[in-house]
C-alpha cells in the first residue's frame, strides 16, 4: 500500500513520548492503577500511528479509537473510585473534599476521548469525506480542533496541583504537575498541529505535482 502521511510519523513521535511520561508516573507509584492502562493505550496508539504511516492500514483507525475508548473508561472509573486499583472498594468521597475538581476534569477528558474515537470512526467509514484538490479528510481538522480541549484540562490539572492541593493530605509530587504542563504546552499542541498540516497536505502535494486529485495515503 506504501506510505502514509509523514505526520502520522510525526504523532507517533509525540503520543510515545506521551507515554514515557506515563511510564515516568507510574515508576513515582503516582495512580499507577490508571496510569498503567493510560501507558498501554498510548503504546498501542503511537505504535498504530507508526503502522498507519510504513502500510497506509486503514484499520488503525479503529484500533486507536478502541485505544481512545479503553482511556475514557479509565477515566470514568477514576472519577467514580479515584486512585484506587480496579478490584478494590471504591473511595467515593473525592466527589465531595478538595478533589473534586479533578474528578470533574477528568470526567471532562473522557468525554474528549469519546469524542476522539467518534472521528477516527467516521474516518475509518468515510475515508474521502471532505476530500479535496486542498484538503484531506475533514476529520483530520475536526480532531485537530477538538483535541486542543486538552491543552485546558491539563494546564488546569498542574495548576491546581501546584496550589489548591498543597498542604492538604491530597497534595501531589512536583512530577505530576510538571508532566501535566508538558502534555498541555508542548505535546498537545504538537498533536493538534500535526493534525491540521495533514488536513491541508494534499493542497501542499497538489502544488507540487500538479492538479490532480488523488486519495492521499493514510489519512
Amino acid at each position: 500500500a506504501g506510505l502514509g502521511s509523514v505526520e502520522l510519523g510525526v504523532r507517533a513521535l509525540v503520543i510515545y513520548t506521551h507515554a514515557a511520561c506515563s511510564f515516568l508516573l507510574c515508576l513515582y507509584s503516582t495512580d499507577a492503577a490508571h496510569k498503567s492502562v493510560l501507558l498501554c493505550c498510548q503504546l498501542v496508539a503511537a505504535s498504530s500511528c507508526f503502522h498507519q504511516w510504513r502500510t497506509s492500514d486503514p484499520v488503525n483507525f479503529l484500533v486507536r479509537a478502541g485505544a481512545s475508548l479503553t482511556r475514557a473508561g479509565n477515566d470514568f472509573h477514576f472519577v467514580a473510585c479515584g486512585r484506587v486499583w480496579y478490584w478494590v472498594d471504591c473511595d467515593g468521597q473525592g466527589l465531595r473534599d478538595e478533589r473534586e475538581p479533578f474528578r470533574i476534569l477528568m470526567m471532562l477528558n473522557a468525554v474528549r476521548l469519546i469524542g476522539n474515537a467518534v472521528s477516527l470512526s467516521l474516518q475509518y467509514w468515510y475515508p474521502m469525506a471532505g476530500v479535496s484538490l486542498v484538503t484531506g479528510n475533514q476529520q483530520l481538522w475536526w480532531r485537530g480542533a477538538w483535541r486542543t480541549n486538552g491543552i485546558a484540562i491539563h494546564a488546569s490539572m498542574g495548576i491546581l496541583k501546584a496550589t489548591w492541593l498543597i498542604g492538604t493530605p491530597f497534595e501531589r509530587p512536583v512530577i505530576e504537575t510538571v508532566v501535566h504542563f508538558i502534555r498541555a504546552f508542548i505535546l498537545i499542541p504538537a498533536e493538534s498541529r500535526s493534525l491540521i498540516r495533514q488536513y491541508y497536505e494534499p493542497g501542499r502535494r497538489t502544488s507540487r505535482v500538479g492538479m490532480s486529485l488523488q486519495p492521499w495515503p493514510g489519512k
